[in-house]
């Protein structure tokens, strides 16, 4: 049977940064070691320029990094589709506050 995906969880990271991460096995399954060939040097670089203590923070930050930017960009392309009323007087909303 499998488990049913809950909602992310937003935790926090080294200088601030929030990661998400999803939670498949209700708490039960942990983090899921995986395997990767990465750039040592590329990597090694991160590392420093980041701050981060370990290779793990390093790469989950710009995994993170790279999900928002993705989604950004998305966002950005939104820009210019909206159709605004002609007739909404922003300075009389401003008024009543």
């Amino acid at each position: 049977m499998l488990a049913q995906a809950q909602e992310p969880t937003t935790l926090r990271g080294i200088g601030g940064g929030q990661f998400l991460t999803q939670r498949l096995c209700g708490g039960l399954c942990g983090e899921m070691p995986t395997n990767l060939q990465i750039d040592d040097r590329l990597l090694a670089k991160a590392q420093k320029v980041g701050g981060f203590r370990t290779k793990k923070d390093t790469v989950n930050h710009a995994l993170s990094e790279f999900v928002r930017r993705r989604q950004q960009k998305d966002i950005a392309s939104l820009f210019g589709t909206i159709d605004f009323a002609p007739d909404f007087d922003y300075k009389k909303l401003r008024a009543k506050r």
